[in-house]
């Protein structure tokens, strides 16, 4: 069965169509003008992106870097092409779920990364614990490990970010460890990128690999290791170019560090930006990423009076610029719905509204069946099928403190939880505002239970116990 939807505005009409096969974009137009049509490499038809990534969710992302990034503008014309709307440059901020809502006011809150994401900012998943040592053969994670950290932080991130409708799709690797890469797609994490990622730069490249993304290391940005504001950007920006920056932070103002950043951005956007050239596209590395991916794998086709844009039905959510040559100057375009449209001579660049499906969740689907403070025992509504535990710790634990965890079962019953497990991996003791993660899943079937006793410390302060959605 097919759906469409379609609006109707002046002398063009567009089509969506969708079915199990593939998604179906129609633009048209009066008249037998047949262009030739291709999908731009970038949105808005801009020739190279540039995006940043600041890892481990410091509160100085919202305060510092969002206003910071905003004074730096582009448009979302073609270059060459004037009067374009201006846009303010973006970026990532990689967070660690461990310390969110944690209690430690250095670090964002939910609502500070859903205001940053308001703002066209974006969040990219950087593990539930941030473990992982790659250059330690005797301390790399198992399967399981990886896997724990991957779907528990997806998981968490539906949940609080993206009122669980969707997952996030990029991955910044913990310390660099590249060995995470093989289980990214299972959680449907589609990019990852580290420091020393091993992708071509440019999108055109065959060697160009999402899960791979190389970043720029600027960690002290006009310092004595990192003097050259300029430093790590190529001279010569070669169109395709996706070009990552990354640093823990920006420092406050006034600093040596703000006063670096202040003249990189600023040259970027004086040369590239809306007084330059104008062939930048600043986006958080998630909209980069679902737009290469659409690109690539998106067929369009021109024919008399239209334009058909085609995708397949697992394709992430992205808008798509398409590049009409060779339709006359005479034939009457109309911007399509929740899209645009900018002109120059015999050429056209479209911009489709939002086509494709929101990153999913991976499953199983989990929720917050209970969530409160601290108490030893936690009496559910009804038995459900349990699978973690989470529980907000603040300061060491008392003295002697043996940690427990038990499932109270059904049928008056008790199952003890492995804690023992997963310290082997966190390790245990102090966390001066944080989330310990008690999981059975995914490695593990769910325990359907009636409710969970925690043995007691008063360094324990809120709980929330997540069960199978059923």
């Amino acid at each position: 069965m097919i759906k469409t939807f379609t609006g109707i505005f002046a002398l063009y009409f567009a089509t969506l169509a969708v079915s199990a096969q593939d998604i179906k974009w129609e633009y048209s137009w009066s008249g037998d003008a047949k262009p030739k049509a291709s999908v731009s490499p970038f949105l808005f038809g801009k020739t190279w992106a540039y995006t940043v990534e600041l890892d481990d969710g410091g509160i100085l992302a919202k305060n510092i870097a969002q206003p910071l990034f905003a004074e730096y503008k582009f448009t979302d014309a073609p270059p060459g092409v004037k009067s374009g709307k201006e846009m303010h440059f973006v970026g990532n901020v990689a967070v660690m779920v461990c310390n969110m809502a944690g209690g430690n006011n250095t670090i964002l809150s939910w609502e500070d990364v859903k205001e940053l994401i308001s703002k066209g900012w974006d969040i990219t998943n950087h593990s539930f614990w941030h473990t992982g040592i790659h250059w330690d053969k005797t301390k790399l994670l198992s399967p399981d490990q990886f896997k724990r950290e991957l779907f528990w932080s997806q998981a968490v991130f539906s949940h609080y970010v993206y009122a669980d409708k969707k997952a996030p799709l990029t991955f910044v690797y913990p310390s660099g460890d590249y060995n995470y890469k093989p289980f990214l797609k299972e959680f449907n994490l589609l990019a990852g990128s580290r420091c020393s990622g091993s992708s071509a730069a440019s999108v055109f490249d065959p060697k160009f690999d999402p899960l791979e993304l190389c970043r720029s290391n600027l960690d002290g940005l006009g310092g004595d290791k990192n003097m050259d504001p300029l430093g790590q950007f190529p001279k010569d920006i070669k169109e395709g170019t996706l070009h990552i920056d990354f640093s823990h932070g920006i420092d406050k103002k006034d600093t040596v560090n703000y006063k670096a950043w202040q003249e990189r951005l600023k040259t970027i956007s004086d040369k590239y930006g809306a007084n330059g050239a104008d062939n930048v596209w600043c986006a958080p590395t998630s909209a980069l990423v679902s737009y290469a991916l659409s690109a690539k794998s998106a067929k369009v086709e021109a024919a008399a009076g239209k334009v058909t844009l085609s995708l397949p039905a697992n394709a992430i959510e992205s808008r798509l610029t398409i590049l009409l040559e060779g339709i006359p100057e005479s034939v009457k375009l109309e911007a399509p719905k929740d899209g645009l449209i900018y002109r120059q001579g015999d050429k056209a660049w479209i911009t489709t509204p939002v086509l494709g499906k929101p990153n999913a969740i991976p499953k199983p689907r989990v929720k917050i069946g209970y969530e409160g403070n601290y108490a030893p025992e936690i009496k559910l509504e009804k038995p459900m099928k349990v699978a973690a535990v989470r529980l907000q710790q603040s300061g060491g634990f008392a003295k002697g403190y043996v940690p427990k965890i038990s499932f109270l079962l059904k049928d008056g019953g008790k199952k003890e939880f492995e804690v023992e497990r997963i310290h082997k991996w966190t390790g245990f003791g102090p966390r001066w505002g944080g989330w310990c993660l008690y999981p059975l899943i995914p490695d593990e079937e769910a325990v359907l239970a009636s409710g969970v006793e925690i043995a007691a410390d008063p360094a324990f302060k809120k709980v929330e116990v997540w069960v199978i959605d059923e």
